[in-house]
């Protein structure tokens, strides 16, 4: 198994974004408690750098599954990042692993969820009614003992809806991402 420096070298080498070493160690560690059967959900999967991790990380049971549009016309001009690299692309989504990407609207597809969620993980619309928008969806189905990672706290509006919302109830891990236990 790779290190986090190593998987993030091989990442580097195919897949464009703003996931680094210390994101994929705080996912490591998250995505590691998981236990076969248990779900990992994405919301903002963009080239798939992070989706990659969880997956890498997931013990072979854990379902990985991430959400977003990818190509859609409204990605914020803070990411500036060209398309490229599609999620079911090279080395990510092998024959027998549980990962699933869904080209689509998350609060859509939360409309027909009904699973439970032992990691959910935040990434997707930067704007404070973006991710108030994916909380809400989301929140509900994340089972007790569960956690949810915000990704981009130094993001103004993520950080400002994360205040809101949580206050000081909130692990903030190296200024970047948020973690919270259910």
């Amino acid at each position: 198994m790779k290190t986090v420096a190593e998987l993030d070298a091989w990442i580097g080498e195919r897949i464009q974004g703003g996931f680094g070493q210390a994101d994929m160690a705080i996912m490591k560690e998250e995505i590691e408690k998981l236990k076969p059967g248990d779900i990992y959900l994405e919301i903002g999967v963009d080239e798939g750098r992070s989706l990659t991790v969880a997956r890498y990380y997931a013990h072979p049971d854990v379902w990985t599954i991430g959400i977003d549009y990818i190509d859609s016309p409204n990605r914020g001009p803070y990411m500036n990042i060209p398309l490229g690299w599609n999620p079911q692309g090279t080395s990510m989504i092998t024959h027998g692993a549980k990962t699933v990407f869904i080209h689509g609207d998350a609060s859509m597809v939360a409309k027909l969820w009904n699973k439970p969620i032992s990691l959910l993980f935040i990434d997707g619309d930067h704007s404070y009614e973006g991710v108030q928008k994916d909380y809400n969806a989301w929140i509900n189905y994340v089972k007790d003992g569960g956690t949810v990672l915000y990704h981009d706290l130094d993001h103004p509006d993520v950080r400002r809806f994360i205040e809101d919302t949580y206050g000081n109830n909130i692990e903030i891990c190296h200024g970047k991402i948020g973690r919270v236990r259910r």
